[in-house]
């Protein structure tokens, strides 16, 4: 399977690169740049029915913006979507009249902004490893999402501010970020919830945790009140009316439940057998309890489960710092890594290559003459 090759030589690549990088970390960003550059190009040249929402708003948005090549904002008051995507695919569509620039621009913007965002934990998380589990579990979901995959990848990306506490910028990165996908306003509101709960003493956070547990059941049994309330008094979010009932089909995935359910079990379970400082547990707690909560909005529509993607992002270095720091025998830490691989592996392969969500695979290039 290509997407699983391109995994695997991309982890190679980066394993060889970390090696370089305390000598020479020019050829570092080097190596790192050449398997971006050349993972976007083949899914640049991918055709157009490669990725759901390439035919949804996709390949309209890239049309709009060489139809109205000289008049930016003209052209983007004809599109639906945000100012920053329809600047990528005007850019795109300035230096050339093929569509698959715009996806290799679009692809390229992820991947770059997620290898920074990484790169951050490498001291403590191998990149080619956090690289692995992300690719795994994203990158061919990002080739169907497009513009809120690159809001995510801006989100990941931005989190540096929230870890140093520097509220003004991260603030100004949810300016930027509303600009690329509007969805991600609700993640920062949030996210400036968590900075509250994380900036109180550590013997005060479970029980806030505890509040926070309870305000996520019962957004999730007022979510159509509290979704019309919002798209109804804030037009711009208008759009995201039909991700209530009747819209999308209504579906709670198990194993994204399982998977969260299983984070929080850890991270408490770590704590008690006190093998893991309570303040890495109850810093990470917040980004678990939500994307947990978030995943049985599905009930309602399967799409608002999507906003969970935000949090999703974080938690994929979070939990492999959360084993790096757990006191455990290297042994024991090779073996929970593993298993915690292969589940990765397996939700790869059931939802993206037998389920085929998102319709991403099987991988079909007309330039590339591949099928």
């Amino acid at each position: 399977m290509l997407y699983l090759i391109i995994f695997a030589l991309y982890a190679i690549v980066l394993y060889v690169a970390q090696k370089m990088y305390g000598k020479w970390p020019f050829a570092f960003w080097g190596l790192v740049y050449v398997v971006i550059f050349t993972a976007s190009f083949l899914m640049g040249a991918r055709d157009n029915n490669v990725g759901t929402d390439i035919g949804v708003y996709g390949y309209d948005t890239w049309r709009t913006a060489r139809s109205y090549m000289g008049d930016f904002w003209e052209g983007n008051n004809h599109v639906r979507r945000e100012p920053i995507f329809f600047a990528i695919n005007y850019l795109a569509a300035f230096f050339s009249g093929k569509f698959g620039v715009a996806l290799f621009l679009i692809q390229f913007v992820m991947m770059a902004l997620q290898a920074h965002a990484l790169k951050r934990y490498m001291d403590i998380v191998p990149l080619w490893l956090s690289t692995l589990f992300f690719n795994l579990y994203f990158f061919n979901l990002n080739l169907n999402l497009m513009c809120q995959g690159v809001a995510c990848a801006f989100f990941l990306w931005s989190l540096k501010f929230y870890e140093t506490r520097e509220f003004m910028k991260l603030l100004l990165c949810a300016v930027v970020c509303f600009f690329i996908h509007k969805s991600s306003s609700v993640a920062y509101f949030i996210l400036f919830g968590f900075a509250f709960i994380v900036g109180r003493p550590v013997e005060k956070q479970p029980r806030l945790l505890i509040l926070l547990a309870l305000a996520c059941v019962g957004a999730i049994g007022l979510y159509i009140v509290i979704l019309d309330y919002l798209t109804s008094t804030i037009p711009v979010l208008g759009q995201y009316a039909a991700y209530g009932v009747g819209v999308f089909e209504s579906s709670v995935s198990t194993l994204d439940v399982l998977m969260r359910f299983l984070l929080i079990a850890y991270a408490i379970m770590a704590v008690r057998l006190k093998v893991l400082d309570a303040r890495l547990a109850l810093f990470a707690m917040p980004f678990f309890i939500v994307d947990l909560a978030i995943q049985f909005l599905g009930a309602y529509a399967y799409f608002a489960t999507r906003i969970g993607y935000y949090f999703f992002v974080y938690e994929v270095p979070l939990t492999l710092v959360l084993l790096a720091k757990t006191r455990m025998t290297a042994r024991s830490r090779y073996i929970v890594t593993s298993c915690l691989l292969i589940f990765f592996t397996y939700y790869c392969i059931r939802f993206n290559f037998v389920q085929r969500d998102g319709e991403t695979y099987p991988y079909s290039s007309e330039y590339l003459d591949t099928e």
